[in-house]
């Protein structure tokens, strides 16, 4: 039985590698809270997810190896999009021309399917 923050967690990182995922996800969060630099918020919210999940027994516990395996990708997609970068991210839609952002993208493509086998193993969906 999973306890309120187990089950809040897993959501919310769903949440989050959805908008990563998706274009369109992106352009929609853009449009409906335009003040927010998409790209720098999702990175972040990432951030607070992969490091819960690496420094919290109760949450990466949760994780079978092979989705370790696809959140790693994820980590190491970003950190090469930090490197290559630099210190101007620019914003949606102009982050769509970055391919280091492209691979970001398609990094949580890969994670999504595993995080929906998750819900479904967990019962949340």
């Amino acid at each position: 039985m999973l306890n309120e923050l187990v089950k809040n967690s897993i959501v919310n990182m769903q949440r989050t590698v959805e908008d990563m995922s998706s274009r369109k996800n992106q352009e929609a969060y853009k449009a409906n809270v335009a003040f927010v630099h998409v790209p720098t918020e999702l990175l972040e919210q990432w951030s607070d997810h992969y490091r819960r999940v690496k420094e919290k027994e109760w949450f990466g516990s949760l994780f079978l190896e092979n989705e370790i395996n696809d959140i790693d990708l994820v980590h190491h997609s970003v950190m090469r999009f930090r490197e290559s970068i630099g210190q101007e991210v620019p914003d949606v839609p102009l982050i769509f021309q970055e391919p280091s952002w492209q691979t970001v993208i398609e990094s949580a493509e890969i994670l999504l399917k595993s995080l929906e086998k998750i819900q479904v193993r967990f019962g949340l969906k």
